[in-house]
């Protein structure tokens, strides 16, 4: 039987098959030193992070952010969303996004000005650009866009550029 150690606090680990659903008589304890606790904790903090997909969605459309964030997280990716170009601009300055969904029209400017601005800044991020404008893609990929998405989208759509974005394939 396979066991996985739970934190309990610094110091004492728990042991059991099925957390959940385990007996209260049958969970084991393991004492261990602070310092293999807390650097179990780390270690997995650094797995969960390395391994997690952030992406930021730049969209007004309230009901379609929403529906966008809530499908995204329900696949296990860390969403973020904002409404508005500055506040695109800022969040992209004070974090680090592996992807961007960014609408093409914004209440404060264009999506493509986003896009060329956070790519003159250097940005890494993977952006895709979503619009209602079919004719604009040309336009949308010479100014640094990785994908072209055209409302209405489907989300299987965004999920599977979201998926073929972040693993490269």
């Amino acid at each position: 039987m396979l066991f996985r150690p739970i934190p309990v606090r610094p110091g004492l680990l728990q042991t059991s098959a099925d957390p959940e659903l385990a007996d209260p008589a049958s969970v084991e304890y393991l004492t261990v030193s602070s310092d293999l606790t807390s650097g179990i904790n780390g270690l997995l903090k650094l797995c969960a992070k390395s391994t997690m997909t952030k992406i930021l969605i730049v969209e007004d459309d309230d009901f379609l952010a929403d529906l966008m964030r809530d499908c995204l997280a329900a696949s296990s990716y860390d969403v973020s969303s904002v409404g508005t170009g500055v506040e695109a601009l800022q969040q992209l300055e004070s974090e680090s996004f592996t992807i961007v969904l960014l609408d093409w029209q914004l209440p404060d400017m264009e999506g493509l000005d986003v896009l060329k601005t956070y790519k003159e800044n250097n940005g890494k991020a993977k952006v895709v650009m979503l619009t209602g404008m079919r004719g604009r893609k040309d336009d949308v990929m010479e100014s640094g866009a990785d994908g072209f998405l055209t409302k209405p989208v489907k989300m299987n759509d965004i999920l599977a550029t979201v998926k073929q974005l972040a693993t490269g394939a």
